[in-house]
């Protein structure tokens, strides 16, 4: 598959096709102050000798933030806005926006479920997590959930609060669906908790819940498809935390450092079981050796978790330099599951671009 450069209005997110190995979809949006405003969804073909080809252009007069592919039907985008409105499009038909949810408050991130290819989970800068069906009548969520009122948040700021109730839940930072079991999510929130959810558990559908070490909170998160106990954290203090689901008493890793500003994602390579990629703001690129032959130091399991210091590093290094630069931070990246190393980025310079990369 060929690789290149493209020039598309403001990229916020994009993610390839699971069906056609070389076409890549791109949410887009004005930059702030500019007017009119507007987002275009692009979709680009990569082909041989470097070529990129604008297969299509959905314009809006709202801009377009998060990007998924339906694992169902190749023609099925679903995208959300600015205006806090979930839109669905068929890319084959002329009027190609079909289906509009509503939402009272802005999505920090959302999901596609790749086990029953049926159910859409977003979550929102209120802390609200909010569940579709993919063929549901109504343009409201089915199911509403919040992040937990969290014991230790509460034992924390107790002292400062009038009341129980003046103690805000906390809002979602990334969510994502389980790949292993049905049903099943993740949510990371500003608290710096890590939550599992149920959705067959009626009760109580959190199911596990602990808080990320270093009193740090994790921007972005992915879990391995290879291990499903073995979950990536981008973290707000620019760390990268490795966790086995079935102990969280410590992480398996502590990369610190690993950027010079903020996190905007974190991957799991879809071919290689112990590569991650990370990308920042500080205009990088960088691929990470997770095995754990790379622990240069071990801890105990009696190791309080806030006992870690930021500056200690373990269970990973970075894989030979593999460090791409940029002219501007990088927004997104995503891994081609067709092509192993082939992995397409998006920047603030208005370029998506499209990499090789070896992995090792």
């Amino acid at each position: 598959m060929g690789v290149g450069i493209c020039l598309v209005n403001n990229p916020h997110s994009l993610e390839w096709s699971p069906f056609i190995e070389n076409q890549l979809a791109v949410a887009t949006s004005n930059r702030p102050g500019h007017t009119p405003i507007s987002g275009i969804i692009y979709l680009l073909s990569f082909l041989p000798k470097n070529e990129i080809e604008i297969e299509h252009q959905i314009q809006l007069n709202v801009g377009c933030q998060h990007i998924l592919w339906s694992h169902r039907n190749e023609s099925i985008l679903l995208s959300s806005c600015h205006d806090n409105v979930l839109r669905f499009f068929d890319t084959q038909n002329t009027d190609c926006m079909y289906r509009e949810w509503f939402d009272t408050q802005s999505i920090s991130n959302l999901d596609w479920d790749k086990i029953s290819l049926e159910w859409i989970i977003t979550g929102g800068i209120d802390s609200s997590i909010k569940l579709y069906h993919e063929n549901q009548d109504s343009n409201e969520s089915l199911q509403t959930f919040h992040t937990k009122k969290h014991e230790l948040v509460i034992k924390e700021q107790e002292s400062n609060l009038e009341s129980i109730d003046d103690l805000q839940a906390p809002p979602i930072h990334d969510i994502q669906w389980n790949t292993h079991s049905p049903m099943q999510f993740l949510t990371t929130d500003r608290d710096g908790f890590v939550c599992l959810w149920d959705l067959r558990q009626e009760e109580d559908p959190c199911v596990k819940s602990f808080r990320i070490h270093n009193k740090t909170c994790a921007l972005k998160m992915d879990l391995n498809i290879f291990d499903e106990n073995s979950l990536a954290l981008g973290c707000f203090d620019n760390s990268l935390m490795t966790y086995d689901l079935r102990n969280v008493k410590k992480p398996k890793s502590i990369l610190s450092n690993i950027h010079y500003s903020q996190i905007t994602s974190t991957q799991w390579s879809p071919h290689t079981q112990h590569l991650v990629a990370t990308s920042s703001t500080d205009r990088t690129l960088r691929i990470w050796d997770m095995r754990e032959s790379n622990n240069l130091l071990q801890f105990n399991n009696d190791t309080p978790n806030d006992s870690y210091e930021t500056e200690v590093s373990f269970g990973g290094r970075v894989s030979n330099f593999k460090n791409q630069k940029m002219e501007d931070w990088v927004n997104d990246i995503a891994w081609n599951i067709h092509e192993v190393g082939l992995m397409a980025l998006c920047c603030n310079d208005q370029l998506v671009k499209a990499y090789n990369i070896k992995e090792d």
